[in-house]
């Protein structure tokens, strides 16, 4: 098995690599915050990084008040 650089970073952020017949397309972890009109349309997100998953999600879940969603 090969090893993956990337496989302990996954680790410590409880992240999800999305493939496509085994490539990877993208590394889904916690900062990130979908935002949507009152009819569900997608309007856009918001993402924050730089700290432990919590502190970026307590950040994004702030902004996103801030802003009244």
């Amino acid at each position: 098995m090969a090893h993956d650089p990337g496989a302990d970073f996954l680790v410590l952020v409880g992240g999800v690599v999305v493939e496509n017949d085994g490539n990877a397309l993208a590394c889904v972890f916690g900062g990130g915050l979908p935002l949507t009109g009152s009819d569900g349309i997608f309007l856009g997100a918001i993402g924050v990084s730089g700290g432990a998953v919590s502190q970026d999600m307590e950040v994004a879940l702030a902004a996103v008040s801030g802003l009244g969603w």
